[in-house]
């Protein structure tokens, strides 16, 4: 009885670490989610322009958002921010990739789209490294950036031309380190005036246009 019962209780062992090794070798699903955010979206552009206190303005609600530099009696130059709500997946999960879609648009303010009147467009993509308020940030109170992972995008080849761009880098550590979440900014690359690039914000009526990202994980 005790080989019986001895024999009995290495078999139970055995068919529970089976049942443990079996859920540890099962895969985590690959799971691909959408963030297409409306008015409820972050992102703001703001602007340097010396006069009528744009440097204070607030312009978390524009319709567009973009990276310039124009005149307009003074020499000025515009950046934006944007920032996606990434808290639904799981900071130990594993960004497999992250596409950041932008849509541009005709702007009856500024002229049609993207400008290369003096020269290319090119543009960056930095990561910021303060926090800010969509409602609230101001040139003047724009947060800091850092270079890490930065993205050089090329020059627009026309007026109206959409950007699919792979931010994988920026998501995972944005996903690993939760904290770290405070969207980018978006810069020319070289801010020489008559140079723009325009898209889209998720306050713009048609919300076919509204900032898209993708991301895959496991």
């Amino acid at each position: 009885m005790r080989i019986i019962s001895y024999l009995l209780s290495i078999s139970t062992l055995l068919v529970i670490l089976t049942i443990i090794s079996c859920k540890e070798d099962t895969p985590k699903p690959i799971v691909t989610v959408e963030f297409k955010p409306g008015v409820e979206g972050m992102d703001a552009y703001i602007s340097s322009y010396p006069n009528n206190n744009y440097t204070n303005r607030n312009f978390g609600d524009h319709p567009e958002f973009q990276a310039s530099a124009w005149t307009a009696g003074e020499p000025f130059v515009v950046r934006s921010l944007i920032k996606f709500n990434l808290e639904s997946i799981p900071p130990s999960s594993s960004v497999k990739n992250a596409m950041l879609y932008l849509y541009s648009v005709d702007n009856t303010v500024n002229g049609p789209g993207h400008s290369t009147l003096s020269g290319s467009n090119a543009w960056k993509l930095q990561q910021v490294a303060a926090g800010w308020s969509e409602s609230t940030v101001t040139w003047n109170t724009q947060p800091a950036i850092t270079v890490t992972n930065s993205i050089d995008l090329p020059a627009s080849m026309a007026t109206i031309q959409d950007y699919q761009i792979d931010v994988t880098a920026f998501v995972a550590n944005m996903v690993k380190n939760p904290s770290t979440n405070h969207g980018l900014l978006l810069r020319l690359a070289d801010e020489t005036i008559y140079r723009r690039i325009l898209f889209a914000s998720s306050d713009h009526p048609d919300s076919s246009k509204h900032p898209k990202l993708v991301v895959t994980y496991q």
